[in-house]
């Protein structure tokens, strides 16, 4: 009983000068303002309901594309009824005296968000504790339910940083659009196989030496330029005028052999001279 009484009593781990050096950073530069929303998911990872009432005026100044300083953070506060809550404008400005350096608001940042993932930890060892001695949930529902949780802590993210039902939400929303379709590669069979480049997806071709290898990534390439997106090739391979070729000969129809040895009829120049502008317009 003892023992339970102490972790009461504990104040769970926070560094006020990490929180208050990062608000000041980012009221002197932008770098430092932009790495911090980078990072910095939500205001809740500030300990200090202060903290956190000064970092969501910089958020809304941010949002509306507006400068971040000590006078713009200070009347956002003020038009929020916020700013006396904070101390007032004599505390906003003290930020910036608590800035040892600009240079070192990375290493703050990381101290935030360990700091904020330890309260996460403890919250979540004092609901696993609660969760053990209820009966009503079986051992391995409970297992698994934390699982997760705890896989988001040891990535970096706390447990509240991850919406299931939102993203389900997107995910049923998106296909009732139509919109699960990825990238087309311009092969039906491979389309209908995979849907489509999605996002997030690494996808590998492979085969042995001369199978075609190359010759089917740049058509991969070529169909998704036409289709009209943006498209970065790189090759270890084929000089840039020999994926110009290819590209040429995927459009026009003419053997790329003809391309590469020059010897072209009359009718196969016009057909170039034709698509020419189609070329062009590739991005």
């Amino acid at each position: 009983m003892a023992d339970s009484k102490n972790l009461k009593e504990r104040i769970p781990p926070h560094s006020r000068e990490a929180e208050e050096s990062v608000l000041g950073a980012m009221m002197m530069s932008k770098e430092a303002t932009f790495k911090a929303f980078e990072k910095l998911w939500d205001a809740s990872i500030f300990y200090f309901d202060i903290h956190r009432y000064i970092f969501e005026a910089m958020r809304d100044l941010f949002n509306d594309a507006l400068p971040i300083d000590q006078i713009t953070v200070s009347d956002k506060l003020k038009q929020q009824d916020r700013l006396e809550k904070v101390g007032g404008t004599y505390y906003v400005t003290g930020l910036l005296d608590s800035t040892p350096s600009v240079s070192n608001v990375n290493f703050h940042i990381n101290i935030i968000i360990a700091k904020a993932l330890l309260r996460q930890l403890i919250s979540l060892g004092v609901t696993m504790t609660a969760d053990g001695y209820n009966d009503s949930t079986a051992s391995m529902e409970l297992i698994e339910s934390y699982r997760e949780k705890i896989n988001l802590l040891s990535r970096g993210n706390t447990i509240n940083d991850y919406n299931y039902s939102e993203e389900l939400s997107r995910v049923v929303d998106g296909i009732q659009r139509e919109e699960s379709q990825g990238l087309l590669t311009g092969f039906e069979s491979i389309d209908r196989m995979t849907g489509g480049f999605q996002p997030g997806n690494l996808i590998v071709l492979g085969g042995r030496t001369s199978q075609g290898k190359t010759s089917l990534a740049v058509n991969f390439a070529y169909n998704l330029a036409v289709s009209g997106k943006k498209v970065l090739f790189v090759s270890l391979e084929m000089t840039k005028s020999e994926l110009f070729k290819k590209i040429i000969s995927l459009g026009t129809g003419i053997p790329y052999e003809n391309l590469r040895s020059g010897w072209l009829t009359t009718e196969e120049r016009e057909i170039i001279n034709d698509k020419g502008r189609e070329f062009y317009n590739l991005d």
